[in-house]
């Protein structure tokens, strides 16, 4: 959140020179307190303070993990009998940690701009927060273009990419809900060339070949050279707040981050407006062979949606075997396609989800190549059942928004085992109480299945161990104590400094038996914040009523002696 501080300069009047420094002084002490009771209920510590721009640690956070969910895109709109539709999130909101323009720069207020529901957020009668009205996604006098509204009203769908980044929200919140759908799972052991080069920390090249989504059209961030289906040379451009990058990007990012080292390549070939049955798929796979590639990811898809699955997957598999006959080192991942927007497009000739159901038979069948499966339409298909389209397109039609531009990101880089590497998420303090049995557990994500917990600086507090990543045991000291816990799987490892204060009521009690706000009594052992709050708020509001009555005082006077 954005706080000021109004300036000592604002009380011009002579002779309260001590009055301001008290209010401002006063003023920041509840700016402190405000920021630590914020900061606090952030329980992914990566994202502290990275709400107001693009940053890749929250924003590759994997969206089935819980806890929390980081700058989840949602709209509201009019819908065509004139209601105010959307709102809608993932997840069931425990708290809002922040909702922000799409830019991230404007910040709206709980109570005063929106309330929290249990699917989301709610709007007041008040806000400041704009809604997309019918006409900015719906031409109704066009009755010719192919995509027509099917919600029964008219009309032909109207598809700008500056639309809805006028209308996004940006969601930053905490949720306690179980993710529902399928979580897509690491195959890297099919990848069994890539996965020693990735584990042995040799150099790796991968290649992206798809259509537009590849290339990363509608990305806030996008700002890449690319081709046109004609091979010419092109610069394509969005880029602007809050500059998230395209997919390919992501995913390279998040396979450094997770095999801790740089020498890893990602090279987009992505063709705008391409597919596997267009003459420029000979081009661009020469262009990925130009690259000799050790990993091949495969994402076409959208442009030819109305296309049978098995001759799709004919055509991907010739695709497969050109590339191998010239590359004998590549593997390949077949990443399937989110939807178009449904509210304008045929369900009953829409065969993308059963082109994931081909890559599969394509996996199973083709022993003699080393294949891994994507499965982003699985794992759109499910946001799309609880958010709408409006909430995860971009451009209105056919491409992802930034949050299922993550979407893609993450569902590759979970295939390729980058989240077998351990995130750890918990709050980095804790406290406990002498003689009192303490047991906490060490928020964290993995998708390993085991992680060997350790203490690699630092000591845990008397009486404490650390098993499976829980903090067990009955302190017997009083003190802080600062360390830093390691889980590790394999190579792959992550680390976070924690912070437990561990208080003695009794021997408190002891010494200081006349008062009962002694730093070292029961009362200090708990969150003091409340407290300060609440008797900075009382002081600062006499010094305020002090403050007014010496104006009006003072004014009064002035007023009389000009009489």
């Amino acid at each position: 959140m954005v706080y000021q501080c109004q300036p000592a300069g604002c009380f011009v009047e002579k002779g309260f020179s001590l009055m301001k420094k008290v209010v401002v002084f006063m003023m920041s002490l509840c700016l402190m307190a405000s920021m630590a009771l914020s900061a606090a209920a952030i329980p992914y510590g990566g994202a502290t303070g990275h709400l107001d721009k693009y940053h890749y640690e929250p924003y590759m956070y994997p969206t089935w993990a819980g806890d929390a969910v980081f700058q989840e895109l949602t709209v509201f709109y009019v819908d065509g009998d004139g209601n105010t539709q959307g709102g809608v999130l993932l997840y069931k909101p425990d708290s809002m940690i922040s909702v922000r323009s799409f830019d991230l720069k404007t910040e709206y207020k709980e109570g005063e701009d929106y309330v929290m529901t249990d699917k989301g957020i709610a709007l007041t009668e008040n806000t400041s927060i704009p809604v997309m009205p019918r006409s900015a996604y719906c031409n109704e006098a066009d009755l010719s273009y192919s995509h027509q509204l099917n919600d029964g009203n008219g009309g032909a769908l109207i598809t700008d990419n500056n639309v809805l980044p006028k209308y996004y929200l940006a969601i930053s919140y905490t949720t306690s809900d179980t993710y529902t759908g399928t979580i897509p799972q690491s195959e890297l052991d099919r990848l069994t060339k890539v996965k020693a080069k990735l584990e042995n920390k040799e150099p790796v090249t991968i290649a992206v070949l798809g259509d537009s989504i590849t290339v990363g059209y509608t990305t806030s961030g996008l700002n890449d050279p690319s081709y046109r289906v004609n091979g010419e040379q092109i610069t394509c451009v969005v880029n602007f707040a809050p500059y998230m990058p395209t997919w390919p990007k992501l995913l390279c990012e998040a396979l450094k981050t997770a095999y801790g080292y740089d020498d890893i390549t990602v090279v987009n070939w992505g063709v705008g407006g391409s597919n596997t049955i267009m003459d420029c798929i000979h081009d661009m796979v020469d262009r990925v062979i130009s690259s000799e590639p050790d990993l091949v990811t495969i994402g076409f898809g959208m442009n030819e949606y109305w296309c049978p699955a098995n001759q799709h997957g004919d055509r991907i598999e010739g695709i497969m075997d050109t590339i191998l006959a010239s590359v004998p080192k590549a593997e390949f991942v077949l990443l399937s396609s989110m939807l178009p927007n449904m509210m304008a497009y045929e369900k009953n000739n829409m065969q993308l989800s059963s082109f994931e159901t081909e890559y599969y038979n394509i996996q199973k069948n083709r022993t003699d190549l080393n294949i891994a499966v994507a499965p982003l339409n699985t794992v759109y298909c499910h946001a799309l059942g609880i958010k709408g389209d409006f909430a995860l397109v971009g451009g209105n039609q056919n491409h992802p928004n930034d949050f299922s531009v993550r979407l893609y990101a993450q569902t590759v880089a979970a295939v390729l085992g980058a989240y077998d590497t351990p995130i750890l998420s918990f709050n980095a303090s804790t406290q406990g109480e002498v003689g009192k049995a303490l047991n906490v557990a060490l928020k964290h994500y993995t998708q390993a299945d085991s992680l060997t917990w350790s203490v690699v600086e630092g000591a845990l507090p008397d009486g404490i161990t650390l098993t499976d990543g829980v903090l067990t045991g009955t302190p017997t000291a009083a003190g802080t104590y600062t360390f830093t816990v390691k889980a590790q799987n394999g190579t792959r490892s992550d680390t976070r400094i924690m912070e437990v204060k561990i208080t003695d009521d009794e021997a408190a009690n002891t010494s200081a038996p006349t008062t009962g706000n002694h730093p070292s009594s029961g009362a200090s052992s708990k969150s003091n914040l409340p407290l300060i709050l609440t008797a900075v708020g009382a002081t600062l509001a006499v010094v305020l009523t002090a403050v007014v009555s010496s104006i009006v005082v003072k004014k009064a006077t002035k007023t009389q002696q000009s009489k």
